[in-house]
């Protein structure tokens, strides 16, 4: 008897291209083209990209309108139905995401530049992450999710995060020893090639509530390794935080896919269970203390006007008044009390890192602020553990946007 063939299976079944389909991808193909010609002439004036700009990111758009022409005739997002005739709003946004990253390519081999054009990587990058929020939401909102979307999601995951942090090295902000984490996804599909070429099994890694959580922090702290006003101490240690769960996170998938773990074993079981009890539940509770010490100490030095957060919001432009730092100190005491309380940890961490953060590009890390960085990334990375008064915030961390909020967040 035949195996039986899922949804997901149907979808990317190839099937016959519409015509108004390709019309729309040429559309789109040549609009992304001219707006990066018409891009590199408002640019190029200020001296805010380099001249081989268009070549780089017109190739990198040219490569990813390549790849989604030649996927067309998987998007079906109706199980067993057609392609569909239209793109959607989804994979629209999606091939905006793409002309960013393209635009993001188009810095490669170059230095950083001076005055608002240092800024310019940093925007092309976060604007992208957000697109890569947003896409999915559109496409499961409009009913247009395909094969064809989740491959171009996949791919500029890839090619944005590679892209990213090749800048950041090659601006002196992280060190090579991450440039791995850039080849990551290429090396985790170097691995499945492998194992179809010499006709391996390849076993299925099944759903997890973790893996993008954890892709969409490290992006994130990629995206932050771009402003030009963080140095290498802060970000190597900001670095090492982030990246040590996204790639053991890889190597774990890895293993599953290989055959080498089973995830149904009733040792990695066990073993699975004992370890998020201690790593989810127990070490936050370290955290959070530490970060509250942090929070005592420094939130009455933000009093005085002339604190050391005014010269970080001096760094980004602004020229703040006075009461602006004694408004961040007492951010920072709220959000170190809710951390402490475990009341909606990750939130209180991710707005902690605020003033944390532009005090630190200001005047840089000693081993107080290293303790409140570490201290605070770890609660937005794992939670606020055991003995917390509200953890809601942990379910709609995991969730995707447009999904519903489930009823327990697991792996």
């Amino acid at each position: 008897m035949a195996s039986p063939v899922t949804a997901a299976e149907v979808r990317s079944t190839p099937g016959q291209v519409p015509a108004s389909l390709r019309r729309q991808w040429l559309a789109v193909g040549l609009a992304g083209t001219a707006a990066l010609a018409g891009a590199y002439a408002w640019w190029s004036p200020s001296r805010a990209v380099p001249g081989h700009w268009p070549w780089l990111a017109g190739g990198v758009w040219l490569y990813l309108w390549w790849f989604t022409g030649r996927r067309l005739n998987t998007h079906r997002p109706v199980a067993a139905g057609p392609v569909s005739d239209r793109l959607g709003p989804g994979n629209l946004l999606t091939l905006a995401r793409g002309w960013l990253i393209a635009g993001l390519a188009g810095c490669l081999l170059a230095p950083p530049a001076a005055g608002p054009g240092a800024w310019l990587p940093m925007a092309l990058y976060t604007s992208a992450d957000v697109f890569d929020y947003l896409d999915g939401y559109l496409a499961r909102r409009s009913r247009q999710q395909s094969a064809l979307g989740e491959a171009l999601d996949l791919e500029l995951d890839a090619l944005g995060v590679l892209l990213a942090v090749s800048l950041a090295i090659a601006y002196g902000r992280l060190p090579l020893i991450f440039l791995p984490v850039g080849l990551a996804r290429y090396g985790f599909a170097l691995l499945l090639w492998i194992r179809r070429r010499t006709g391996r099994p390849l076993q299925d890694l099944g759903p997890s509530g973790i893996r993008r959580p954890l892709a969409g922090l490290a992006m994130g702290f990629i995206s932050v390794a771009l402003w030009p006003i963080f140095d290498r101490p802060e970000l190597t240690l900001a670095g090492w935080i982030f990246f040590t769960p996204f790639v053991v996170s890889f190597v774990r998938d890895g293993l599953v896919v290989s055959g080498v773990l089973d995830p149904a074993d009733d040792r990695y079981q066990r073993w699975r269970s004992w370890l998020r009890q201690l790593v989810l539940g127990l070490a936050p509770l370290p955290l959070r203390a530490a970060a509250a010490v942090f929070a005592a100490y420094q939130a009455p030095r933000l009093l005085d006007p002339a604190a050391d957060l005014m010269g970080g919001l001096e760094l980004i432009g602004l020229t703040p008044a006075a009461m602006v730092a004694p408004a961040f100190g007492g951010v920072i005491l709220l959000a170190a009390g809710a951390m402490l309380a475990g009341w909606a940890g990750r939130l209180a961490a991710f707005v902690m890192l605020f003033p944390l953060g532009l005090t630190i590009g200001a005047i840089g890390l000693d081993p107080l602020r290293s303790v409140g960085l570490a201290a605070t990334l770890g609660v937005l990375i794992l939670g606020s553990g055991r003995w917390s008064l509200w953890q809601r915030s942990e379910r709609i961390f995991a969730r995707r946007a447009g999904e519903a909020l489930q009823p327990s967040e697991g792996e």
